[in-house]
């Protein structure tokens, strides 16, 4: 048995920061990673969502691990993980916001 998961993107953040990427992870194993192209940023910008991975996961707790990367303030670069945890069908925490 198990269960299909669907993890999306959204950004909006302008002009605090300028994404470059998004990688994801599952029990520590990579299953999605995205570097943006100019013209999709300008998309993500106005409000487009981004399906970033689709896939089954057996009956059980997983860990969704996300890792955004781009530029921050002052044109530094900048990376942030953040993570949540999954059982069965249901979220145990709130979706994740970077």
């Amino acid at each position: 048995s198990s269960t299909q998961v669907n993890v999306f993107v959204s950004f909006d953040a302008l002009p605090y920061f300028q994404l470059d990427g998004v990688t994801l992870k599952i029990n520590d194993r990579p299953v999605g990673n995205h570097l943006y192209t100019e013209r999709e940023l300008k998309s993500m910008n106005r409000g487009a969502v981004q399906r970033l991975f689709t896939g089954n996961l057996p009956v059980g707790e997983h860990e969704l691990v996300a890792i955004v990367s781009g530029v921050g303030p002052e044109g530094r670069d900048y990376k942030r993980a953040v993570s949540i945890e999954l059982e069965g069908t249901t979220c145990v925490n709130s979706p994740p916001s970077v």
